[in-house]
């Protein structure tokens, strides 16, 4: 919780300095921002490891648990990437660009995806 109050700190501080330098330098408003981003997206790295551990320990008690959490795990990093890339799209004003790779990401979420679907709907249809 420390560690999230201290990014929401970082990042609102940063946004204030962008926004008195945006009029100025934009393009070091841009930096700042991709700073904070980067900086924070560590911070997240550091607790993703705790939960890399915890889905190995399923891995090793659930046999087919890796059919499950791999498109699981592979279809957050693609929100995460997704939500911050577009994010960023927006900073420099490329609204299209933004729209296009949140497009771009729900269509690889979804083909991710979907081996968790048949599976699930395999799982099903043999108990019937």
């Amino acid at each position: 919780m420390a560690v999230y109050v201290k990014a929401l700190a970082l990042v609102l501080m940063t946004g204030l300095a962008a926004l008195l330098l945006k009029k100025n330098a934009p393009e070091l408003a841009l930096l700042l921002s991709l700073a904070a981003a980067l900086a924070v997206s560590l911070a997240a790295a550091n607790y993703a490891a705790g939960l890399r551990d915890i889905l190995l320990r399923m891995e090793e008690l659930i046999p087919d648990a890796s059919d499950t959490v791999a498109p699981l795990v592979k279809c957050a990093g693609i929100g995460v990437v997704t939500k911050l890339g577009g994010a960023l799209c927006r900073d420099c004003s490329q609204n299209a660009g933004a729209v296009a790779l949140e497009l771009l990401g729900t269509v690889c979420a979804f083909a991710v995806a979907l081996p968790l679907l048949q599976s699930v709907l395999n799982a099903v249809g043999g108990f019937f």
